[in-house]
């Protein structure tokens, strides 16, 4: 059945989500606003579906949208590339890593060899994260 829960503190499109492992589901970045004033944006929610609320936490350090987000087995969220304007080509190498236990997005030194957005990434069976293609 489908219905209501929650209202997002942030509107916004061309975001990542991933489910945690305790029923929670974890959001942040995208594009912030109506499709002809968008922002890009660092924000991050998190929605608790015992109390149909979302929560404003800690923000990515880095603004951007269609970027790849994927959740790792041991509940690590890795965020890399993306767009951090709007309409432009100003398309990102870093990577972001959401730590559960810490609440923190740290900066990894490591960065994709190439800028890239619209890419799948893989989780392979050692926890190595594949992030093949993209523009």
């Amino acid at each position: 059945m489908w219905g209501l829960s929650g209202v997002l503190k942030r509107g916004r499109s061309g975001h990542v989500r991933a489910l945690l492992p305790d029923g929670r589901v974890r959001i942040a970045g995208g594009f912030a606003g109506h499709p002809s004033v968008s922002v890009v944006t660092n924000t991050a929610e998190i929605f608790d579906p015992k109390t149909a609320l979302w929560t404003l936490v800690r923000p990515m350090h880095t603004a951007r949208g269609l970027f790849s987000g994927t959740l790792l087995n041991d509940c690590r969220v890795f965020v890399a590339g993306g767009a951090s304007e709007v309409f432009t080509q100003d398309i990102l190498t870093s990577i972001e890593e959401y730590g559960p236990a810490t609440g923190r997005w740290p900066l990894r030194k490591a960065t994709l060899p190439n800028p890239r957005w619209y890419h799948p990434p893989t989780t392979l069976f050692a926890g190595t994260l594949l992030i093949p293609g993209g523009l």
